[in-house]
């Protein structure tokens, strides 16, 4: 069985794996909007139901551009900040008009689901921690090496499935 990690790209298919839940999404030229997942500025995936502190499309939008706005300003503007200020305060004029603005194009074309705040992020704000981030956690506060973990798993199990069953055991 094939385990795939975050965004996996084979030819024109495309795969996610949710880094909370484990559901999975895949399909040709999929992307994360398709999947209703996100991907954190860390790299963590996860489906739209796992984020928290959301805020309205409206909001987004606006502290994305806000954001933008403020790097365009600066003296070592990033690469995101392909437009200009007047362009960028613009942007902010509709997003604030009464008018029916496309929140999901302007939020679509700087790709936030790719880069979302960690704030949003359930791994990034410790609501759930990852099997891999506890293993390497207990590894290194108990000052044990992967040898020295592998020697001890050898010495007490004879294969995998009796390591299996002794893992799924139920604690008194």
């Amino acid at each position: 069985m094939k385990i795939r990690k975050g965004f996996v790209s084979n030819s024109s298919s495309s795969s996610f794996i949710c880094d909370v839940c484990g559901q999975d999404a895949s399909g040709w030229d999929m992307c994360l909007s398709e999947a209703e997942m996100y991907e954190c500025e860390n790299g963590h995936i996860f489906c739209e139901e796992h984020a928290i502190n959301m805020v309205s499309k409206k909001e987004m939008a606006l502290n994305l551009i806000t954001s933008l706005l403020e790097d365009a300003k600066s003296d070592g503007a990033s690469e995101w900040s392909v437009k200009s200020v007047p362009e960028y305060e613009q942007l902010i004029e509709y997003i604030n008009s009464d008018n029916d603005c496309d929140y999901d194009g302007i939020l679509s074309d700087y790709e936030f689901r790719y880069s979302m705040p960690a704030a949003h992020c359930p791994i990034c704000q410790m609501d759930v921690v990852t099997d891999s981030d506890m293993a390497a956690y207990l590894s290194k506060s108990k000052n044990l090496t992967k040898d020295v973990v592998k020697t001890e798993i050898k010495g007490k199990f004879n294969d995998y499935k009796s390591l299996a069953n002794y893992l799924n055991e139920e604690e008194d």
